[in-house]
Order: C-alpha cells, then structure tokens, then sequence
C-alpha cells in the first residue's frame, strides 16, 4: 500500500478539459403515487413527513398538533422557519461508552451530526443537533423527497443510508481490478461555499420549495451550548442526513459528473464523502497521482486525503470495513473486526 497523502490547493497546475460520456449508478426513479401537479412539492414533502411520523417521534417530543402548524404554515407562507442547530463539545473519556454509543447511534440514524475529527489528538467529539425537535422530523422528510424525487434514487433507496449497502455491495463484486484510489473527502465541507453548494443543487423551477428550505439549511446558525453563543458554519452547517442529502446532491453533480465526462466507462463507486476509483485492465485510460490531482484542482476540492493500493487493503466506512484487493484482481469487502 502506498503511503496516505493529503491533497491541498495548488494554484499553479494545468486543467483537463477532455469531454465524454459516462454511467452512472443511481438512474431509476422512485415511484411515488400520482399527485396534482397544484402545490405538488408541498403535497410530497407533507405526505412523507406524516409517513415517517410514529410513536417515537412522539417520545422526541413532536406531538401531532406540530405537524398541522407545520402544514398551516407550509401552505400559508410557502415556506418553514428553522430553529438554529445546537453544538455540544464532549470528551469522550468524560461519559460512559453506552452514552457515546448512543450518540453514535443516532448519529447513524441521521438524527444529528457527529464529528470525530479531532478524536486522535484530543479525545473530543463535537455533536451538533436541532433545538426543536419537530425541524427533525421535517429534515428527515425534505432529506427522504429530495433523494427519491430530485435525485432520482432507485426504487429500493428511500433514505440516504439505503445507499451504503449498494456502494459496498457494489465494490464487492469487481473483478480485473488492477489497483484502487480511495479518495476521503470529509474536510471539503468545512470550506465549500455555501452559494457554489446551492448552485450545484440543480432544482427546477418544479422544486422551488426545496431550493428555498435548502437555502435556509445551509446556513442555519450555530449555537454552542457551553459557551452560550452563537459561531457561524466555514461551511454547510452539519446536521445529520440532510447536510449528507445536500452533499451527496453536490458530489453527483460536480465529481461524479466529471468522472464521468473524462473517462468514460470509468469504475467507481461513492458513498457521501467515501469514494473508490477502480482501476482495471479492460480500461482504455490509466489513472494515476497526477490525474487525481488535477480532478480534485479542476473541482477546486482540497484538504483530502488519498491513498492507493496495488496488491493490499484500504480501510473504508471510518474504519469499520476494508477493501481487499487480490492478486487475480478480485476485490472484496470485509468489515475490520473478520480481519
């Protein structure tokens, strides 16, 4: 395995302007019932708020009278004011495991958003969370329309985590795989402009409820709990699945698409920030360092991490899984623990 490098912005390379076609993974609409076309968005975005509703959202505190307030307020207004989004620092040698597993749990569950970032250095997590418990709910239902609806997941994804199983199970079924570039970019969020994020949204004028419950998102103001006050986000602020909808919208519609277009036919699979680049021997084109960087200068992305393997393994899903490539060229998925 080649030793892991960072990318970082180089002002003075050259860029590639080679176009073509490609594929890509996620084509086939979901299938949603009929509704008039008056107010249509409105319609979807309520049917799948109430869809998802049940007893324990009731527990997290969203009482049935919220959702007609929000409705009232959907249909009068167009629109939906969200609360600011809370921000715990916590040690983690300070709490017990089963209250980190918990907060991992629901971080997994797109219920709020975990950062581990600085977990080797410092031992903190950073936990950022809605105030109100019923802009969750409205999240989890605008983050389930936008995948299905604008960016036309297949009919078996319904939520942002349906995709994990897909990307893996995609990966592990390659063959004639020469090497693999796994390609991190979690740090890209802290810096992307907000505006260039809303601008790669691509919504129509048919989803314009979404581009403005959108464009309120990714700014929302940031309240930090223990020092009472409030710091603005360096980029989209973090939410849980949401901010991963939003990201992926933006991934599909700036790397994807660009991998697509240079190197048609191309291999590859990505899961929100986690992408593989599969090098095999039936491909008309070869991938090495300096293409990537010039990919990742050409989409202004930097502060990421690469790493390569030839004959070896790649750890994916923040550890949890690895990517073992052999030498006939299978590859192959484990999760770290069978290692």
């Amino acid at each position: 395995i080649q030793p892991a490098r960072r990318h970082t912005k180089n002002t003075n390379m050259a860029k590639h302007t080679t176009k073509g076609t490609g594929h890509s993974m996620f084509i086939s609409p979901r299938k949603i019932a009929h509704i008039p076309q008056i107010n249509c968005e409105k319609q979807k975005l309520v049917l799948e708020v109430r869809s998802i509703y049940n007893d324990s959202w009731r527990v997290r505190g969203v009482l049935p009278f919220m959702i007609n307030d929000f409705i009232n307020q959907l249909n009068l207004t167009g629109k939906y004011r969200f609360g600011p989004v809370v921000y715990y620092q916590i040690n983690i040698k300070e709490i017990p495991p089963l209250i980190y597993d918990v907060i991992r749990m629901e971080a997994s569950k797109g219920y709020l958003w975990l950062d581990e970032r600085n977990l080797d250095t410092h031992s903190l997590i950073g936990v950022y969370k809605c105030r109100v418990p019923m802009d969750l709910l409205v999240l989890k239902g605008l983050s389930n329309v936008i995948l299905t609806t604008v960016n036309k997941a297949q009919p078996n994804i319904s939520k942002f985590k349906d995709l994990k199983a897909m990307h893996y199970a995609f990966l592990n079924r390659q063959e004639n795989v020469v090497k693999v570039v796994s390609i991190d970019l979690s740090d890209c969020m802290d810096y992307i402009p907000t505006s260039r994020i809303l601008t790669s949204q691509k919504f129509t004028k048919q989803y314009g409820l979404y581009y403005n419950l959108v464009e309120w998102i990714i700014d929302l103001p940031i309240y930090d709990f223990h020092n009472h006050s409030f710091f603005p986000s360096t980029g989209i602020t973090p939410i849980g699945e949401i901010t991963h909808v939003i990201l992926h919208n933006f991934y599909q519609n700036t790397v994807d698409s660009l991998l697509e277009s240079w190197y048609p036919g191309i291999t590859y699979s990505r899961y929100g920030h986690e992408l593989f680049i599969l090098c095999k021997q039936t491909d008309e084109f070869t991938i090495d360092d300096c293409d990537i960087d010039n990919i990742l200068e050409v989409l202004d992305l930097y502060s990421v991490d690469i790493n390569w393997s030839s004959d070896g393994l790649l750890m994916a899903d923040n550890n949890d899984k690895a990517l073992i490539l052999h030498e006939d060229g299978s590859l192959e998925v484990w999760n770290s623990e069978d290692i």
